[in-house]
């Protein structure tokens, strides 16, 4: 009843671990400007975290509306804006997308035309294949993308939402793919950290596998629950419909990008979960007592060891993805 996943490499940053050669003794700089593409939920908590974590750091927003940039930077989350389709050359060591996924990859390109030679650009989308595959072909020369996923957000949207502590105890997951520098991983590792967050490396594919089943799959599964009950039900909806369909709320365009960017993944998640209730469908129907037992004993010795590894750890449950303003 469980699928085999890739182990990744869980290793947490440390002075003397996966560097280069000429970069294990280079010392650490934390980037004096940042870039923001996309000023929303996930945008805006990276500037108020920068704001409270590294004050030192410039914070430059971009996106598409000229109002709610100015409502950003009023809201203090950053330091100045410009809009999108700005093309003048931009001064920062280190840009952030924060767009939905099936915007990522051309708001990266966009943005790295206007970046100098040594910059970095990293990202939150929730897929990482389909974006870090896509890239190494258009990139300039002398900027560099490494891929992440901070395991952090909400159901709701907007700026107004974010806040400075949302990847304070989370868990970011970088991506690099092999032709990556080992100097540009790390300082995306070391930027993560400085906001907070414990940090895991995995390929784009190890990402992809895992996700679909901890992130995209349960929001399908919520969404379909949600679909089956009308307003009629509502008086008898208790806890447990309300804390199963919560993140069926999720923006569905946003949504929607995620899972057709990591279609073969889900699907297949699906199929793996049609496999379960199947099975629970088959012992109700044959009067399997046995059957059913077996299978609700171990989804709940499943659920009480992963309370028991997450009471012990610092990552919080991942709710939702980033959101754009």
């Amino acid at each position: 009843m469980s699928a085999a996943s890739p182990q990744p490499d869980r290793s947490e940053e440390r002075p003397d671990a996966g560097t280069d050669s000429d970069a294990g003794s280079a010392e650490v700089v934390f980037p004096a400007r940042v870039a923001i593409v996309g000023v929303g939920l996930l945008g805006g908590s990276l500037g108020a975290a920068l704001g409270r974590r590294a004050p030192e750091t410039h914070r430059i927003g971009i996106g598409r509306s000229a109002r709610r940039l100015e409502q950003a930077r009023k809201a203090g989350l950053i330091d100045e804006w410009r809009e999108l389709d700005d093309r003048r050359p931009l001064a920062a060591e280190l840009g952030i997308v924060c767009t939905p996924v099936d915007r990522i990859v051309d708001d990266i390109r966009h943005l790295a035309e206007c970046l100098d030679d040594g910059a970095l650009i990293t990202d939150v989308g929730s897929v990482k294949g389909a974006i870090c595959h896509s890239l190494p072909a258009v990139m300039p020369r002398g900027v560099v993308f490494v891929g992440s996923h901070p395991l952090a957000g909400s159901e709701r949207q907007g700026f107004e939402a974010a806040s400075a502590e949302l990847f304070s105890g989370r868990v970011s997951v970088v991506t690099p793919l092999p032709s990556t520098p080992r100097r540009a991983v790390d300082a995306v590792r070391r930027f993560w950290q400085r906001l907070g967050c414990t940090v895991v490396e995995m390929t784009p594919a190890e990402h992809d596998h895992i996700v679909a089943r901890t992130s995209h799959l349960p929001h399908v599964a919520a969404a379909a629950l949600t679909c089956l009950v009308d307003d009629a039900f509502r008086d008898l909806a208790g806890g447990g419909f309300t804390d199963t369909t919560r993140i069926a709320a999720g923006d569905a365009d946003l949504w929607l990008a995620i899972l057709e960017n990591n279609r073969e993944e889900v699907v297949e998640a699906i199929r793996e979960l049609e496999s379960v209730l199947c099975e629970v469908r088959s012992a109700l129907e044959f009067n399997d007592s046995d059957r059913l037992r077996e299978i609700l004993k171990l989804a709940e010795q499943r659920r009480r060891r992963f309370e028991a590894l997450r009471s012990r750890s610092t990552a919080p449950e991942r709710n939702a993805p980033a959101d754009d303003a």
